[in-house]
C-alpha cells in the first residue's frame, strides 16, 4: 500500500512539474526567449508526451529560433494527434518554406484552408507560394480570395493583377469565370464533358501514374465549355484517389494517401479536401466534437488494417488550450439480433494509457432499428454519471441519437454520450 501511494504522489508531483514547465514555456515564447522556452517544452514533453500544446508551441519556438526542421518534427507530432487545426498547418508551411520545400508549404496551407476558409492570410501566402511557382492562374484565385476576406493585406490586389498578366491562356482565363450563362443558369455540358464522364465512370485507374497521364491529356484537351475542365479535375482527383487508396480505406492507406497528395500538386485541392472528409467521417477514420459547458471535447476514432478494436484519441479545449484527456478504444461487435459498441475506461499511467476491458459504456441497436439506441455502463463508468451537462434536451439528443444507420454513427453517439454524462471517466483539464 505504501509503494501505491508513494507511485500516486510520484506521479502527481510530475504532473504539476510538467504543467509549471508549460506555463513557463508559454510565458518564454511570447516574451520572444525562444531557447528557454524550448527547453521548458522539453521539460513539459518529457514528463507529458501527449500534451499538444507543448509540441505545437515547442515547434512555434523552434522556427522562431531557426530551426526549421525542428519545427517540422514538432508540428509532424502535433498534426498526428491532432489533424483538424488549422493554425499547425499553417506553422508548418512557414518552416517548410524556409528550408526551401514549396510545393509541401503549399500543402500545407492548402490543408490549412480545407480546415478554415476564412482566413485571408492562408490564401495569401499560399498565392504568393503559387506564383513562385509559375501557377499563376491558382496565384490569381488565392490573391482574390485573400483580398475579399481580409482587405488589410494591400498588395493583394496589386499582386493580382500583376500575376493575371502573365495568364495567357484562353483555356485559363475562362476557368476563373463562373461555369454559368448570363442568366446564372448552368452551363450545359459539352461533347468533350460528357465523354470524359462517361470515361470516369467506366473505368479504374489502376495506378497513380495512369490517373496523372488521363489529368495531363486533358489539361492539354480544348473544346470545353466554361467551367467544366476544372469540374472534371475535381472527379478525376477523386477518382484516382478512390481507385488507389479503396472506398473504405484503413488508417494505413488513408496517411498514404496523403503523402501523395502533399507531393502531388496536381491532386490538390480536391485530394486535399478528399482527405479531410475521409478523416472527418469515414468507415474506419472518423473524428467529432462536443461542447460540454466551458469545454469542447474533440475526438478521433482509427482502425488499423490489423487492428480488431478502434483507438480512441480525446482532447478537451479551453480557453485555447487543447490538453489529451482519453486514449481508449471502441469495441464493435455484431451480430443476427443487432451491433454492440463498447467505449473501455483507460487511466493515465504516466507515459502509457490502461484499458479497461470490464469497464466500459456499452451502447446497443437491434437488428430492426438501427437508430435507437441504448446505452449501458458497466463496472466502474456507472459512478461516473453526471447529466448535468447544461444542454437543451434537443441538443442533446442531436448528439447521443446516431444520425444513420452506419457503425461510425452508433460510436460517434457513444462517444458523446460518454462525454456528456460520463464526464469524470477521462482526466480534468
Amino acid at each position: 500500500m505504501k509503494k501505491l501511494i508513494i507511485l500516486f504522489l510520484c506521479l502527481c508531483a510530475n504532473q504539476i512539474f510538467a504543467q509549471e514547465s508549460y506555463e513557463k514555456g508559454k510565458k518564454s515564447l511570447t516574451d520572444k526567449k525562444y531557447t528557454e522556452a524550448i527547453t521548458f517544452f522539453d521539460q513539459t514533453l518529457k514528463e507529458n508526451p501527449d500534451n499538444f500544446m507543448a509540441l505545437y508551441q515547442r515547434g512555434m519556438a523552434n522556427l522562431e529560433n531557426k530551426n526549421a526542421q525542428k519545427a517540422i518534427e514538432d508540428f509532424d507530432k502535433a498534426i498526428a494527434m491532432n489533424p483538424m487545426m488549422a493554425e499547425v498547418y499553417a506553422w508548418r508551411g512557414q518552416a517548410q518554406q524556409s528550408v526551401g520545400n514549396k510545393d509541401l508549404a503549399v500543402a500545407d496551407y492548402t490543408s490549412a484552408i480545407e480546415i478554415d476558409k476564412t482566413q485571408g492570410d492562408y490564401f495569401y501566402k499560399r498565392g504568393l507560394l503559387q506564383a513562385e511557382l509559375k501557377n499563376n492562374l491558382e496565384a490569381v484565385k488565392d490573391l482574390q480570395e485573400a483580398g475579399k476576406l481580409s482587405p488589410q493585406l494591400a498588395d493583394a490586389n496589386s499582386k493580382r493583377k500583376e500575376f493575371m498578366k502573365k495568364i495567357t491562356s484562353t483555356d485559363d482565363l475562362a476557368f476563373l469565370a463562373p461555369a454559368a450563362d448570363k442568366n446564372n443558369k448552368p452551363v450545359p455540358d459539352d461533347a468533350n464533358t460528357i465523354a470524359a464522364k462517361k470515361y470516369l465512370e467506366e473505368h479504374k485507374f489502376a495506378s497513380l501514374n495512369e490517373g496523372r497521364d488521363y489529368y495531363y491529356a486533358l489539361n492539354s484537351k480544348t473544346g470545353f465549355a466554361t467551367g467544366k475542365k476544372t469540374m472534371l479535375y475535381a472527379l478525376i482527383r477523386k477518382k484516382t484517389l478512390k481507385d488507389i487508396y479503396g472506398e473504405n480505406p484503413y488508417k494505413e492507406q488513408i496517411d498514404a494517401m496523403k503523402s501523395t497528395v502533399d507531393r502531388e500538386s496536381w491532386l490538390r485541392p480536391d485530394g486535399t479536401q478528399y482527405y479531410f472528409d475521409l478523416i472527418k467521417n469515414s468507415k474506419y477514420f472518423f473524428s467529432d466534437g462536443v461542447q460540454r459547458k466551458d469545454t469542447y471535447y474533440y475526438y478521433k476514432a482509427i482502425k488499423n488494417q490489423r487492428s480488431e478494436d478502434y483507438d480512441l484519441q480525446m482532447f478537451a479545449v479551453k480557453n485555447k488550450e487543447t490538453k489529451m484527456v482519453f486514449n481508449s478504444k471502441i469495441r464493435l461487435t455484431e451480430d443476427s439480433t443487432g451491433r454492440k459498441v463498447s467505449v473501455m475506461f483507460a487511466e493515465s499511467k504516466g507515459y502509457l494509457w490502461k484499458v479497461s476491458d470490464t469497464d466500459y459504456l456499452e451502447a446497443t441497436v437491434a437488428a430492426d432499428n438501427l437508430q435507437q439506441v441504448t446505452f449501458t455502463p458497466y463496472g466502474m463508468i456507472a459512478a461516473k454519471k453526471d447529466s448535468n451537462h447544461g444542454l437543451p434536451p434537443s441538443k442533446y439528443n442531436d448528439f447521443v441519437k446516431p444520425k444513420t444507420a452506419t457503425e461510425s454513427a452508433l460510436m460517434k453517439a457513444a462517444v458523446n454520450t460518454l462525454i456528456l454524462d460520463y464526464p469524470s471517466s477521462f482526466l480534468g483539464f
